[in-house]
């Protein structure tokens, strides 16, 4: 059925909704290996450092990635590069069932982490290009949602795979799902470009002059941009660690089947939706500070892990701390890598800053991938809460030193 636009509210909601569809498939095709992880393991597809090795390829080349995106997406065409990186994961996903040898895994889902990269900054640069800056919010948390259903998809779709067809069947599943979103995005943009004009949108301009170029690398020191990056580093490592690991702790910890452990991963994407949700409202109505509101969210983060420490042998607590550290740390990615990036509007390096931002919270998920499981088999899982602990206490002390100056910069002089 061919959608029919009555007003600018329509196009503007149905463009929302083309990115939505998009950043779904793109954790589908992204996080169906963390999911079947603890199969592959299991069945002896592969080993357990092997596994965090691909894992971590991912991370690392998805994060190189989001350097090149943010630079290539205020230049190329974001449009072409979002289809590019669809296109891309769809032929890695296919290729995964029929590798047999570590560095194909590696090679090919690194190719992955790269097409990955190719689909958040061009998505940030048109948000912000063709919305205003209220639906800009609205559009950045919708996606955000987007991301947390398909992790709940992909945690209720494995564990049927698993039993019904094996773990392969995961990669093909996600493959044919990302053709068909090429194939949505590349003819629902199209439409949308052609009716722009139709209902007044206005491509939001920068004029570049000298000025504006030298004037970032003054906001970026000045405002605390480069503090906050090690902080963005620290979330990544608690947002995509706990994840990825909680169906082998559950494996290991409490004796649970495999797919189980990995049917509990629901949780954790659930209450992240939750979360993300009531992070919008305090930044709306509370906050209207993105390093205050992240501060908050790191100290609740780290009374959390602490929880998770001294009931770590309950699994009812142990899954809800971990699903309530994963929720607020997806809080704070939406502060730092959705919102964050806005405020550097004027400049033209909304996607620049984007990828940066997530290049640097990908670099903690590489540490985590990996680094993750080589604490837990050489220290044990207690080690590794420890290190949970680290983490958000190092985050809120950086983040208390900095807000101030944030704010100063930013939130007083918008």
């Amino acid at each position: 059925m061919v959608k029919r636009f009555r007003c600018k509210a329509d196009i503007s909601s149905y463009f929302i909704f083309l990115c939505c569809v998009v950043y779904f498939v793109s954790y589908i095709t992204r996080l169906n290996f963390s999911a079947v992880m603890a199969e592959m393991i299991e069945v002896q597809a592969l080993d357990g450092k092997t596994a965090g090795l691909v894992g971590t390829v991912l991370f690392i080349t998805y994060g190189a990635g989001q350097l090149f995106s943010g630079m290539a997406g205020d230049k190329i065409r974001p449009e072409v590069l979002i289809f590019t990186g669809l296109l891309t994961a769809a032929v890695c996903n296919v290729l995964m069932p029929f590798l047999n040898a570590v560095f194909l895994f590696c090679f090919v889902w690194g190719v992955n982490g790269f097409a990955q990269a190719l689909l958040w900054p061009p998505i940030v640069k048109l948000l912000s290009k063709y919305l205003s800056d209220a639906k800009y919010e609205k559009g950045c948390f919708f996606v955000s949602v987007a991301s947390q259903i398909a992790t709940v998809a992909i945690y209720l779709l494995v564990p049927v795979c698993i039993v019904l067809t094996g773990w392969k069947s995961v990669f093909f599943f996600a493959s044919a799902f990302a053709f068909l979103v090429c194939i949505i995005w590349a003819a629902g943009f199209c439409r949308i470009k052609s009716k722009i004009a139709d209902f007044g949108f206005k491509e939001t301009v920068i004029e570049r002059t000298e000025q504006r170029k030298s004037g970032f690398g003054v906001a970026a020191i000045a405002s605390g941009l480069l503090f906050v990056l090690p902080v963005i580093t620290l979330q990544g490592i608690l947002k995509d660690g706990i994840i990825s690991w909680m169906p082998t702790y559950m494996n290991e910890v409490f004796n649970l089947t495999s797919e189980i452990s990995i049917l509990m991963n629901v949780i954790l994407p659930i209450f992240s939706i939750l979360c993300v949700y009531f992070a919008g409202v305090l930044y709306r109505n509370v906050f209207k500070n993105e390093l205050t509101e992240s501060l908050v969210f790191f100290l609740t983060a780290l009374i959390l892990s602490i929880i998770f420490y001294i009931f770590k042998s309950n699994i009812v607590i142990s899954v809800i701390c971990a699903a309530l550290i994963t929720g607020c740390m997806h809080a704070i990615n939406l502060m730092l890598i959705s919102y964050l990036p806005l405020r550097f509007k004027k400049y033209d390096k909304v996607a620049f800053v984007t990828g940066l931002s997530n290049s640097f919270s990908y670099v903690g998920s590489a540490i985590s991938s990996y680094g993750f499981a080589a604490v837990a088999l050489s220290f044990g899982w207690n080690t590794l809460v420890f290190i949970w602990i680290g983490a958000g206490l190092s985050a809120s002390i950086i983040l208390g030193l900095t807000a101030a100056r944030w704010k100063k910069f930013f939130v007083c002089n918008q």
